[in-house]
């Protein structure tokens, strides 16, 4: 998942389009819509990623996976809004 879309990114550029793109890598734009979210969690916040990686041989399926990567983020970007800075 997180090739296919550091691929698309990589297509993008090169053709600048996110249609050409997809259709370059042959992957369809719902796929890439649905399960962009590891592949952001895995680039942006790889320790975060790292630890909802299943540890046992559990049978999740991508869409219940994305949706916990999905509610990992938004708590990473809480956390990273709410910190205290320290401007003094």
């Amino acid at each position: 998942i997180i090739r296919r879309y550091k691929n698309a990114l990589k297509r993008f550029t090169k053709f600048g389009s996110m249609k050409k793109a997809f259709a370059k890598i042959n992957v369809d734009r719902n796929t890439i819509g649905r399960t962009a979210i590891i592949a952001e969690l895995a680039i942006t916040y790889p320790d975060t990623f790292k630890e909802l990686l299943p540890t046992d041989e559990v049978n999740e399926k991508i869409s219940e996976f994305a949706e916990r990567c999905r509610r990992a983020n938004n708590r990473s970007k809480e956390k990273k809004w709410t910190a205290p800075t320290n401007n003094a």
